[in-house]
């Protein structure tokens, strides 16, 4: 990546899906603060320690590219999941839907990592600088975690949502 403006892109894209992780592992911290459900608490810290990891790897794709991590659009995310927040308890909102709610986030999140993956893959310029990181790999376990996620969210939406 020789361009400034490459950099810049490259650096805006990362940070945004460092926001969103970032996010997602908050998010997910407070379901399993509040959670009631065994099977789905059993699932989320898996999944927490997967996203963890891919934290870590999204840190080190930056590092081979030579973008800085932006932790000021990190508190930015962090204060707008607190305000969601806020307003969902707030607006009286049962519990159950609550937790519907962020697992809906929760999915988008994810959806957003297996693109993040698939697009890094595709980038040309990128190919020898991310050598060894198994893109394809990291998009399957998205995809699956996506899968796992849905029948959690299917099955809560079966108890909370009545005519």
């Amino acid at each position: 990546m020789s361009e400034p403006g490459e950099r810049k892109t490259i650096e805006i894209y990362l940070n945004d899906h460092f926001a969103g992780a970032t996010t997602a592992i908050e998010l997910i911290d407070d379901m399993l603060e509040h959670g009631q459900d065994p099977q789905l608490s059993s699932f989320l810290r898996q999944l927490r320690a997967e996203l963890e990891e891919d934290f870590e790897l999204l840190e080190r794709i930056a590092r081979l590219l030579g973008v800085e991590h932006q932790r000021l659009k990190q508190l930015a995310a962090d204060l707008g999941e607190s305000l969601a927040r806020a307003k969902l308890v707030r607006g009286g909102v049962p519990p159950e839907l609550s937790l519907l709610l962020d697992l809906e986030t929760l999915s988008v999140g994810i959806w957003g990592r297996t693109r993040l993956w698939r697009s890094l893959a595709v980038a040309d310029r990128m190919g020898e600088q991310l050598e060894g990181i198994e893109l394809a790999e990291l998009e399957a376990r998205g995809q699956r975690q996506l899968e796992q996620l849905e029948e959690h969210r299917l099955a809560l939406a079966r108890r909370t949502l009545t005519a």
